[in-house]
């Protein structure tokens, strides 16, 4: 199970070109990790920082925004984040039958409930015509 997608929200301030370049910084870090971003309305927030301003022009605004969203760890590329198989399967509990299912065929007590049901139904018809 892929856990790495996360919901980011630009706050620009009014600045559209703030935005456009926090937009392409997060693409790129998108890019450079293969964790899916998704700018949209909600979501962690990102704010435009005055101490971005030389990152934006010197091209570390990427690793910035990364150590800023990943703080748990180091980046590398293509850091794909996932659950452990443990924490997504279901938990088997073994029953009386050690855990093993029988399958049980419950086309005989079908029919038998079928007949009685059918008779039930003629003694009924039997009855109303004499009434």
């Amino acid at each position: 199970m892929d856990t790495a997608a996360m919901a980011v929200m630009v706050d620009d301030g009014g600045d559209v070109r703030r935005g456009a370049q926090i937009r392409a910084a997060l693409k790129a870090l998108e890019e450079y990790t293969g964790r899916r971003i998704r700018v949209g309305t909600a979501g962690t927030v990102v704010r435009w920082r005055p101490e971005w301003d030389e990152a934006a022009w010197d091209g570390r605004l990427p690793v910035v925004l990364g150590e800023l969203l990943f703080a748990d760890g180091p980046l590398t590329v293509r850091d794909r984040r996932v659950s452990d198989p443990e924490q997504v399967e279901p938990v088997r509990v073994a029953g009386a039958a050690g855990g093993v299912m029988e399958r049980v065929d419950l086309r005989p007590v079908l029919w038998v409930i079928g007949v009685v049901l059918l008779l039930l139904e003629r003694i009924l018809a039997f009855r109303h015509e004499k009434a």
